[in-house]
């Protein structure tokens, strides 16, 4: 039973501490000539113009959902 309520705190900590890494990465739209055509990407150019025109105003942007695009299809 002494063991048991000793291990208890260290099982909640990795619990813990393994929910911070389980987020998935986003694609950046700089790797996208690697991806398959229709792989949606981040729009890296909309961000930047919204952040810049937010800056001009002097709001912070914080995006929740961040706008993605379609990697284009290849033309012969």
């Amino acid at each position: 039973m002494n063991r048991v309520l000793r291990l208890t705190p260290a099982i909640a900590l990795v619990f813990l501490l393994s929910s911070c890494a389980s987020t998935a990465p986003v694609v950046a739209t700089h790797a996208a000539s690697a991806l398959a055509p229709g792989t949606p990407v981040t729009d890296d150019a909309y961000m930047a113009a919204v952040h810049a025109k937010a800056q001009r105003r002097g709001v912070e942007v914080h995006w929740v959902n961040p706008p993605v695009t379609r990697v284009p299809q290849q033309q012969q």
